[in-house]
């Protein structure tokens, strides 16, 4: 009921389906229930099941992780299509509260001088020094020679990845027992407009949709992805093998090809309570690039006094797994 009604609240889905049941003993009557002069026909679901469903919209993700991967990485229109297709499905939609239809529950603005953190693991105590003489250089993004691949970035190109929280930033780098964790703090420069993956786990409403529009399928299985991509693009390890090249591409669809650029990317950390921020690089001019010593810049600075900690626990959970 949740689904046919666009409704999240339970309680009533389950009052409304409460009134569909027919009692045990008593036989189904349709005197009453068809309207006259109308004729109907039965729809069912293509999907058996939930998961069913869900496993055919990842598809759809894993099928661009795949292409890209395997087929054409640079000028995939293909891509970008599905890319916009459900970014304008995410962001055109309303936050379900008391101010529907005011806000994205997807897109954030961070204020100037917001405080992030960034931790660095260190191995012995002369590699400490060296950050503690020059914390904004050492614990902040790497220069563009030395930058590798990341979860939204390809190799050569550095963004500036932080947490919400001390605590965060120290899980994200993932540190054994014993470890010694350097971490920063960075206050924002400027405001900045960030795409919050958090929002598709909240309630929101869509636009009505028509299932006689021509697009209707492909707009349906967007908004039905959507209620995984948060999942998708937090997964620790890439299960499927494709690294993380749809997400590079992801992120480079929504800092340079959407239509309002944004200025970074927030999601929830799988290490800890927090959230992760990746914020993009500032546009620079091409005369700018063609100098030798041109490093990207990121609208945020270094605050405060770097703190040292050492990891003493480390705490896991599991799920069995059915064979």
């Amino acid at each position: 009921m949740g689904k046919v009604l666009g409704c999240a609240d339970s309680a009533f889905c389950h009052l409304v389906a409460s009134h569909l049941v027919i009692p045990p003993g008593q036989e189904f009557s349709d005197e009453g229930f068809f309207s006259e002069g109308l004729e109907y026909q039965e729809h069912r679901s293509e999907f058996d099941s939930a998961e069913d469903e869900r496993d055919y919209v990842v598809g759809q993700w894993n099928l661009v992780a795949l292409n890209l991967t395997h087929r054409q990485r640079f000028f995939n229109r293909e891509a970008e299509n599905f890319f916009v297709a459900l970014f304008e499905e995410a962001i055109n939609a309303r936050e379900n509260t008391l101010f529907y239809g005011q806000r994205s529950p997807t897109v954030v603005q961070l204020k100037a001088g917001l405080t992030i953190f960034r931790a660095r693991r260190v191995s012995d105590r002369k590699e400490r020094e060296a950050i503690l003489a020059v914390p904004a250089k050492e614990l902040g993004a790497p220069p563009k020679e030395v930058a590798t691949h990341n979860r939204m970035n390809s190799t050569g190109v550095p963004l500036f990845y932080a947490a919400s929280d001390e605590a965060t930033s120290i899980a994200e780098v993932r540190p054994s027992i014993g470890d010694e964790v350097v971490v920063g703090q960075f206050a924002t420069t400027r405001e900045l407009r960030l795409f919050d993956f958090r929002g598709l786990d909240r309630p929101r409403s869509h636009s009505k949709i028509s299932y006689f529009w021509s697009d209707y399928t492909a707009r349906m299985r967007s908004r039905q992805l959507l209620a995984h991509l948060h999942n998708l693009i937090s997964e620790p390890v890439d299960r499927h093998g494709h690294g993380y090249v749809v997400t590079q591409a992801m992120a480079e669809f929504l800092h340079y090809k959407y239509p309002e650029p944004f200025d970074g990317i927030v999601f929830r950390s799988v290490q800890a309570a927090g959230a992760n921020y990746v914020i993009f690089n500032a546009p620079a001019a091409t005369h700018e690039m063609q100098a030798p010593d041109w490093q990207p810049e990121f609208p945020v600075k270094h605050v405060g006094r770097p703190r040292t900690h050492k990891v003493t626990g480390i705490e896991y959970k599991h799920n069995g797994i059915k064979p």
